[in-house]
């Protein structure tokens, strides 16, 4: 389950940076590809279209693809190390790009199917506030995001009312979210869930009390080649990240 954490965490973070009196240096590079640096197959790669929208994300077990046809996107993740289809998405974006409407089918699971229906919300400078997910069995589930100055500093799980899960951030004060990519959402980074933080992360809690700590490398135009992670537990990981 770490490892699940691990990029979930460490892709909300594939954030470039300079020092806070540095000019900033504009380049159009996309992030590509994050590796284990202990574990070469223990990856993420991703894909772009001519919009620079992400259409492929994928990993070790699973493949996720992102089409776009007018205001309707499609989401399917393909589970490779099992050869069947886990959980498929069509929904409605708004005239920003963002989703806010749809219907899934969720497998993973082999032994049951459980259809979904979502709603998300955006304040006006347009990042997610809430997510509402209902489920085919009738639970309700309801997240929302807490943000400050362009940055989340929490979020809330509620099942049925009832408080579940949640967090919250800190962040340094360096600048700059260059590769400009969610993952809060559909299991993969993309840029239909709203704006990106625009702050780099330095510390994340969760609501029963743990926590992890990153601190990173940049190469000479702000741009991360690497992040360690160092959880509470004593565990630390490093990452390596491309950019093209």
């Amino acid at each position: 389950m770490k490892n699940i954490t691990i990029f979930g965490l460490s892709l909300l973070v594939l954030l470039s940076a300079c020092k806070k009196d540095d000019p900033v240096i504009e380049t159009s590079k996309k992030l590509v590809k994050m590796t284990n640096a202990n574990k070469a197959s223990d990856f993420i790669a991703i894909e772009y279209d001519a919009q620079g929208r992400v259409i492929k994300s994928a990993d070790d077990s699973d493949v996720v693809t992102i089409t776009y046809n007018g205001n309707e996107i499609k989401v399917k993740e393909w589970r490779t190390t099992e050869n069947r289809e886990v959980f498929s998405f069509t929904g409605k974006l708004n005239e920003k790009g963002y989703v806010t409407q749809g219907i899934a089918v969720s497998q993973y699971n082999q032994s049951s199917v459980t259809g979904q229906t979502f709603a998300f919300e955006y304040n006006n400078d347009g990042y997610m506030t809430k997510k509402t997910r209902t489920d085919s069995n009738g639970d309700v589930y309801v997240y929302e995001y807490t943000y400050s100055k362009g940055n989340m500093i929490a979020y809330k799980v509620y099942r049925n009312g009832v408080f579940d899960w949640g967090g919250t951030w800190e962040y340094s004060d360096t600048p700059a979210d260059k590769s400009n990519l969610n993952w809060e959402q559909f299991n993969c980074p993309n840029k239909f869930t709203g704006k990106a933080n625009k702050l780099l992360p330095s510390k994340y809690t969760g609501s029963t009390g743990w926590y992890v700590n990153w601190t990173y490398t940049l190469d000479n135009q702000g741009y991360p080649t690497s992040t360690t992670l160092t959880y509470d537990d004593g565990d630390v990981y490093k990452y390596l990240y491309t950019f093209e």
